[in-house]
């Protein structure tokens, strides 16, 4: 579940950024919102870790780290290029300029979601023995016809 925290926490990091600080916070808000931001990241880092060693076989792990370091990189790469041109204008006030954050909340906030409904539907949330109990579930779905 530390992941799906982090996700949270980054969602409400860029309500911090964008319309918390136009809204109310002022210029505290990028502060607070950083602040969130790294608080998620600290919750996801290590999560990714514990994904890739519980479901990966031994020899494989560094392909499957470094795919997810070169996807995520990708997304930073057309992410950047996508907001400059479609979701930033530079000449937008108040609220308006909030778009990208707001956009990036809602973004986040269906990946949090779709991850944490993901994983209570399989019934990976919550197993008192982490991968045995993983194991368990990939024989019952090999069993499937």
């Amino acid at each position: 579940m530390a992941i799906h925290s982090g996700c949270y926490f980054v969602t409400a990091s860029y309500l911090f950024y964008g319309p918390a600080s136009i809204s109310f916070l002022g210029f505290m808000g990028p502060f607070v919102g950083q602040c969130m931001m790294d608080f998620g990241f600290g919750f996801t880092a290590p999560s990714y870790n514990t994904i890739v060693s519980w479901r990966v076989q031994q020899q494989d792990q560094a392909k499957a780290a470094a795919t997810m370091a070169v996807m995520g990189n990708l997304g930073w790469i057309f992410g950047a290029y996508f907001y400059s041109f479609y979701l930033h204008d530079a000449t937008w006030e108040g609220m308006d300029a909030t778009r990208p954050f707001q956009a990036s909340a809602c973004f986040m906030g269906l990946v949090a979601l779709g991850a944490t409904g993901t994983a209570l539907r399989e019934g990976c949330v919550d197993k008192p023995d982490g991968p045995r109990a993983y194991e368990e579930l990939r024989r019952q779905r090999s069993k499937r016809p």
